[in-house]
């Protein structure tokens, strides 16, 4: 530490944790000395599936552990007490209509949306209570069930046009019960079906992602869901809508995962990181981050109602708020290091605990925690061109290959997950069935893909003493994602995306040593922003690269013709 450090408080804050650190180390057996050099192949980590694993060659030689999904176990067979559908109608014969604005459906019509809705998005975010009566569940709250059949009409055939006829109706539904309603569950429920899946919008600065994270967290503690086993001192708030203590427990854990993997990657927090870090954005909202909060996420964690994969996704987000939190005071880069050894311990431990129920959804989350993990090394204060050791050196170039690694394991399981089975007739889109069924995905796994290529392009740009097969490996995922997003020819949120990654490709980036990145406030970010920064002026990067976003449409930001007619 520098002797002329004269912050004493804060000098004594870093010497603990520096203290606490090397007792880390210790106790996990750690060698505080750096590794040997080693290469790409040495962190391309087994996978801990218990099905067989079947190996798929990569340019260059290299092997990717992805296993054949077909014997995933049914989560059903953890324990598991909550709902284990959405769609439980009594009485399918039941009639009525409902309207928004200019759209109308009938019964039919609802029971088709919400069963799609059922088979397609619930296992993403089983955080709804189940629907058993189309009319009582529009009479409990008439926002949430416009957001399940606007949710369910995304790029589901013939109902897609309704997707868009029906944005601005409800738009004005959302702030008039925001607004003028009490708070209940069910608010917060809506909110959160926004926040994980498609909304679209003009721009990525009219997303409204962010808004709806906080909102949610904030009548989410109004309501007392941060404090599981204390519901009888929010009776008054509760009232009309207590909800059973699994919907109380699944509702925060979704908050946290929602906010968490949005924060994360945009870095334009909600209000779940630390309060030092968002004061100085927003104010000072609630600090999910604290070491209270945190340790009730680790509470929920143990709750056996709450599916096992569910509270698996929970630990990931966990740990990555663990580390945001550990490396946000100004440490050296050799200290960021110690600490990204500890939490790869932390989250392989975390894969370790769960592969029971380990999935191809799982994977990505976990993928892309270890990039965040190690993408976090090179924010600043990341390792300086000017004053690089030779330790240093070694340092940096062992977190730049494993996060190609990560990377690219986080691509290969998208390129080969089992998804759904599509039933003949069911796919009218004139797309590839996978593909087809990728449109129903939480815009979160997109997220994580758009991660991964801003990282693969920037090591193509500061890593020049990469081997031709590591950047060949590299071109190869990114033009895989590339061309994944443009046969989304039925969605233009993702033909969007890879139009994005395109323009980004066709910077004129020229390979440099490794580098401190210029943008260091964005967290996830920070490399898209310094990667385009490096390469172009911001005036030309606004003329020549699309907002990327699942959440945006049309060109230069222009409403898509479908929007415009609405």
């Amino acid at each position: 530490m520098d002797p002329t450090f004269k912050r004493v408080p804060a000098r004594r804050q870093l010497e603990e944790v520096s203290n606490r650190l090397n007792h880390l180390q210790r106790s996990l057996g750690l060698d505080q000395n750096l590794p040997a050099q080693a290469g790409l192949e040495d962190y391309m980590r087994l996978s801990h599936r218990p099905e067989p694993i079947r190996q798929l060659p990569l340019p260059g030689g290299y092997t990717s552990s992805i296993s054949d999904a077909s014997s995933l176990p049914d989560d059903s067979s953890s324990s598991y007490n909550g709902p284990i559908q959405f769609y439980a109608l009594e009485n399918e014969n039941e009639t009525g209509s409902w309207t928004l604005g200019d759209v109308t459906f009938n019964a039919h019509q609802v029971r088709t949306l919400f069963k799609h809705f059922d088979e397609t998005h619930y296992k993403h975010g089983p955080f709804l209570e189940p629907c058993t009566s189309l009319n009582s569940y529009y009479q409990s709250s008439e926002l949430l069930f416009w957001t399940v059949c606007m949710t369910g009409c995304f790029v589901f055939n013939e109902f897609d046009q309704y997707h868009y006829k029906l944005i601005p109706h409800h738009r004005l539904l959302l702030s008039s019960k925001m607004m003028g309603d009490r708070i209940t569950l069910k608010t917060v429920h809506a909110m959160l079906c926004m926040a994980t899946w498609t909304y679209p919008v003009s721009s990525q600065y009219d997303d409204l992602t962010w808004m709806l994270c906080g909102a949610a967290i904030h009548m989410g503690m109004m309501m007392g869901l941060h404090k599981p086993g204390h519901v009888h001192e929010y009776a008054a708030i509760l009232q009309r809508d207590p909800g059973s203590a699994y919907v109380r427990n699944v509702t925060w854990l979704s908050i946290f995962i929602t906010s968490t993997g949005y924060e994360i990657l945009l870095g334009t927090p909600a209000g779940v990181l630390t309060v030092h870090r968002i004061s100085s954005w927003l104010g000072m909202p609630p600090p999910l981050g604290a070491a209270s909060h945190i340790e009730t996420i680790t509470i929920l964690c143990k709750d056996s109602s709450i599916p096992k994969w569910y509270r698996a996704r929970a630990e990931i987000h966990r740990q990555t708020v663990q580390l945001v939190n550990s490396v946000d005071s100004k440490v050296d880069f050799r200290t960021r290091h110690s600490l990204i050894r500890i939490f790869e311990g932390e989250l392989d431990r975390v894969k370790d605990l769960y592969d029971d129920v380990w999935n191809d959804d799982l994977e990505i989350e976990w993928q892309g925690a270890r990039l965040y993990l190690y993408g976090i090394a090179f924010i600043s204060p990341g390792p300086s061109a000017n004053s690089f050791s030779a330790d240093a050196a070694l340092a940096a170039r062992e977190v730049l290959q494993k996060g190609l690694a990560a990377a690219v394991g986080a691509l290969d399981t998208v390129n080969n997950m089992k998804l759904p089975y599509t039933r003949q007739g069911d796919n009218r889109c004139d797309v590839p069935d996978h593909v087809y069924q990728l449109g129903f995905y939480p815009k979160h796994f997109f997220r994580i893909g758009a991660f991964a290529n801003f990282y693969l392009l920037w090591f193509l740009g500061v890593d020049t003493s990469a081997s031709e097969q590591d950047k060949e490996l590299a071109r190869t995922y990114i033009a895989f994602t590339y061309r994944l997003l443009l046969s989304f020819t039925h969605s233009p949120e993702h033909e969007r995306a890879g139009k994005s990654i395109e323009a980004l490709a066709r910077l004129p980036i020229a390979a440099g040593k490794i580098s401190q990145l210029r943008v260091h406030s964005r967290l996830g970010a920070s490399f898209m922003y310094g990667y385009s920064l490096d390469g172009a002026s911001e005036a030309d990067i606004s003329s020549r690269i699309p907002l990327l976003g699942v959440d945006t449409v049309g060109p230069g930001g222009a409403a898509h013709p479908k929007l415009a007619r609405a």
